[in-house]
């Protein structure tokens, strides 16, 4: 029962959480059809889509939950399981990215040391440093005369010429 003791009345934010949680399982099931997600996954994110919409369509529920779970208010319940499920969340994509990031690094690495071994060299770009990277470099506290840095544009700019025999610009 919605508030107010009518069946049929609803509020609008009722409403609202109601057209969201149908088209959040609209698009967690066309995931789904496309493999972006798994069987555990669609599960679990229609559970919680189906929790949204319980919630939303009968508010006092939330209310028991929470008094029996020793919280005061149901919006409080609701408000500690959302928090406590985005950070779950957080922890998870944070693991799962450094996890990503070790692979690519390794398969990058192996990828150079392939490309070396099979040329016997760096190649002949990488082989030969350009001024940027064979100037010494001055420490300006120090040495009055040392150059200032310039931009990372700059450097690249300066990087890629010498790659190519270009001069580097002035």
């Amino acid at each position: 029962m919605a508030f107010g003791g009518n069946p049929y009345h609803m509020h609008i934010i009722q409403i609202v959480l109601l057209l969201f949680v149908t088209f959040a399982i609209l698009k967690t099931v066309g995931r789904a059809v496309k493999r972006d997600v798994t069987r555990t996954q669609l599960v679990f994110w229609c559970l919680v889509w189906l929790a949204i919409a319980a919630a939303a369509i009968f508010p006092q529920w939330t209310v028991v939950v929470a008094n029996r779970l020793g919280v005061g208010r149901g919006a409080d319940f609701v408000l500690y399981v959302a928090v406590a499920l985005l950070l779950y969340i957080v922890f998870r994509l944070t693991v799962r990215m450094e996890r990503m990031d070790r692979a690519i690094t390794k398969v990058v690495r192996r990828d150079a040391l392939s490309v070396i071994l099979e040329q016997g060299s760096p190649g002949p770009a990488l082989a030969r440093p350009g001024p940027a990277l064979t100037r010494p470099v001055r420490d300006p506290v120090r040495d009055p005369r040392a150059e200032t840095i310039g931009s990372r544009q700059d450097m690249e700019r300066e990087i890629l010429s010498s790659r190519r025999g270009d001069a580097p610009p002035e």
